[in-house]
């Protein structure tokens, strides 16, 4: 009779330090193991180029392998499905631009997440104006002067945007229903190559983050004629503002913040969220945004989440006067 009861107590004690080999495990994947920046574009964009700055300034702070890991498609739609169906233990984080957290889930009617349920908002880590710009063929430096440009070419106005249905195609429309002229959204798969067909004078007029025409606008391959937000920006003090060519609308600009699988244990989010802080603030990340134009800006979890219901709240109805059917 003793042996059965020794195999018992050996069968308790064996699970116990199983379930307690598995618990240091869990909590060593979560502080040892390498983490996965996820990117809903290719290199060489905006997003991309915040993120490889943010993942640097992570890895050096945590002293841990924070990695980029580019998933493109669909706007950032697939890289946020993978990220809501990724494990909540702190391997998992994405960089998202307000198109992909905000934008999609109003204009897609299954886009494979909830952003209310399937995520935790990490921290707003930049801001990011939106410019319109123009080949150098076209006569204009302002949103009037391209309206009436477009009126006297008497043919629809093509302007190139970085994705379909994105914020950038929706301002096209607001363009056109302001000022009553043809203008036509041409989406392209991210701003790079539609800066590339801009340049080449494929479109005469291309609408995107700003990051992507800063440095042509230096050379004059391309002209800024516009940028969002409530004043003209520090660096580009000749480029005004939309609201100051008529066009309301855009005196918010656009953001970008970091994201954690929902479930994601609250200790774990705020050391990430510590760390982000710390990146943002130091000057090395500050400098390597100004270059490309965007405005190092931390938030909490209260101020990313914040800034998805406004992007909500501004874009909701824009979207459904232009008349968009979700797909």
């Amino acid at each position: 009779m003793p042996r059965p009861s020794i195999y018992r107590r050996s069968l308790v004690c064996t699970a116990a330090l199983c379930a307690a080999m598995a618990l240091t495990g869990a909590h060593a994947d979560s502080n040892t193991q390498p983490v996965n920046l996820l990117v809903g574009f290719p290199p060489g964009g905006n997003v991309d180029s915040v993120a490889r700055n943010l993942a640097a300034g992570m890895q050096n702070t945590l002293k841990r392998t924070v990695v980029v890991d580019n998933r493109p498609g669909a706007g950032g739609q697939i890289a946020m499905q993978m990220l809501a169906r990724s494990s909540a233990d702190g391997r998992t984080l994405m960089l998202s631009n307000e198109h992909a957290i905000s934008i999609i889930p109003m204009t897609t009617r299954n886009p494979g997440y909830d952003p209310q349920k399937d995520f935790v908002p990490v921290a707003t880590v930049t801001t990011l104006p939106l410019a319109l710009a123009v080949h150098p063929s076209v006569k204009a430096r302002n949103v009037q002067e391209l309206v009436a440009w477009a009126r006297s070419q008497q043919k629809t106005l093509d302007v190139g945007i970085p994705a379909p249905a994105s914020q950038p195609q929706f301002g096209v429309s607001l363009l056109a229903k302001r000022f009553g002229i043809q203008a036509s959204p041409v989406p392209y798969r991210g701003g790079a190559p539609m800066v590339a067909d801009l340049m080449g004078g494929h479109v005469l007029a291309g609408l995107t983050g700003i990051s992507e025409f800063r440095p042509l606008h230096k050379s004059g391959a391309v002209r800024m004629i516009a940028v969002s937000g409530p004043e003209r920006l520090a660096r580009f003090p000749d480029v005004p503002t939309f609201t100051e060519g008529g066009l309301p609308g855009f005196e918010e600009r656009t953001f970008m913040g970091v994201f954690a699988p929902a479930g994601t244990p609250s200790e774990t989010v705020a050391r990430y969220r510590e760390a982000i802080r710390k990146v943002v603030a130091s000057t090395e990340y500050q400098q390597a945004l100004d270059e490309l134009g965007l405005q190092a800006q931390f938030g909490d979890g209260a101020d990313l989440a914040a800034r998805v219901k406004h992007t909500n709240q501004t874009w909701g109805p824009v979207i459904r006067e232009s008349g968009f059917v979700a797909q």
